[in-house]
């Protein structure tokens, strides 16, 4: 990544060793879509930053939560999409298409909702980072869990438990 002034780096999760579940998959897609969120909160507007690679991957996880595996309850356990050749499979309708791509962009904006309204309730812990993150570049995990703890003392303790405890393991 040549640029951006800021993206997550998500650390290696070991409850996912397995495979991801239906709300991890949520999750993931709520904080993909949160970064322009965050942008049209703070700023009014949607840069190419946060508009770009995130939502890229939110497209991506979108098309294979419902399209590969099957998690949309409207469309049903059934596979739509090659998982080696990333491909929708041969032979679909017109209307299943149309199907596909409805689902998809339901659960798209539907993330984003989320994602809003989570931003929304908690604009001040929002803009605390914001401005955190401006003056120091990078924000680790024990900054963060500080800095939410002046907000929200009960979030600060979840991010902190989120901690390994061992930090050299």
């Amino acid at each position: 990544m040549s640029w951006a002034p800021a993206y997550v780096l998500h650390k290696d999760d070991q409850s996912r060793r397995l495979g991801t579940t239906r709300n991890q998959m949520l999750d993931d897609l709520c904080v993909l879509v949160g970064g322009i969120e965050a942008e049209r909160l703070l700023i009014g507007d949607v840069s190419t930053g946060a508009g770009g690679s995130d939502l890229v991957r939110a497209t991506n996880l979108a098309q294979a939560y419902v399209e590969i595996y099957g998690m949309s309850d409207e469309v049903g356990l059934r596979q739509f999409r090659s998982l080696d050749k990333n491909v929708r499979l041969p032979g679909l309708s017109e209307q299943q298409l149309h199907m596909l791509d409805e689902q998809i962009s339901k659960l798209i904006n539907g993330q984003q909702q989320r994602a809003r309204s989570i931003l929304e309730e908690n604009k001040a812990a929002l803009i605390l980072l914001r401005d955190e993150v401006i003056e120091k570049k990078t924000l680790e995990m024990k900054s963060l869990a500080a800095i939410l703890s002046k907000l929200q003392p009960e979030t600060a303790k979840l991010v902190k438990q989120d901690e390994p405890a061992n930090p050299e393991a």
